[in-house]
C-alpha cells in the first residue's frame, strides 16, 4: 500500500491534519504581527507537547521603500496586529542574540517592492506554548505574511 506525503517546504507529512497555516498584518514599521488561523481573534499558540515548524513564510508588501526587514519569530505571548511592543522573550530567526538586527532574505536586509509577493522557504522550530510572530521595521511597512508548517509531536 502506497503512502500518501504532504510536503510544506523542507518537511512532509502523512498526516494533511498537521499542516497548519496562519497569517498576521502590521500597518506600520516596527510593527510586530501575532500570527493567527483565519477567522479566529486571537493569536496562534503552539499546542502543548508540539513543535511547529515553520517551512514557509510568504510576505505581501502592500508599501514599502529598501531595507525593509520582515522577520519571523516567536515569543511567550500574544501582542495581536500591529503591535509596537515586542513579545516577552522574543525568539528571532537567523539573529543568535536574540535581537533584531537581521532579515530573512539577502543576507541583511532586501527591499521587498511594493505589490511584491515573496515566498521563501524557511525552517524555524516554535516550541509548545509560543506564540509565532513576525517583525517589520520600515516605518512606511504596510504588509501581510503568512506562514505554513507542519504541527509535530514532541
Amino acid at each position: 500500500m502506497a503512502t500518501n506525503l504532504f510536503r510544506v517546504g523542507a518537511l512532509a507529512t502523512d498526516d494533511p491534519s498537521q499542516i497548519i497555516t496562519l497569517f498576521a498584518r502590521v500597518n506600520g514599521g516596527s510593527q510586530y504581527g501575532t500570527f493567527k488561523e483565519a477567522w479566529t481573534t486571537s493569536g496562534y499558540q503552539v499546542p502543548s507537547a508540539k513543535t511547529f515548524y515553520i517551512t514557509r513564510f510568504y510576505v505581501s508588501m502592500e508599501q514599502s521603500g529598501s531595507t525593509t526587514k520582515v522577520i519571523p519569530g516567536y515569543g511567550d505571548n500574544d501582542v495581536g496586529a500591529a503591535s509596537g511592543v515586542a513579545p516577552t522573550d522574543a525568539k528571532y530567526m537567523g539573529d543568535a542574540s536574540g535581537g533584531v538586527g537581521y532579515g530573512i532574505f539577502g543576507g541583511h536586509t532586501q527591499e521587498i517592492n511594493t505589490g511584491n509577493v515573496t515566498d521563501t522557504a524557511v525552517v524555524l522550530a516554535v516550541p509548545a506554548l509560543k506564540y509565532p510572530f513576525f517583525f517589520s521595521n520600515l516605518s512606511t511597512s504596510i504588509c501581510t505574511c503568512w506562514v505554513q508548517g507542519i504541527l509535530q509531536d514532541v
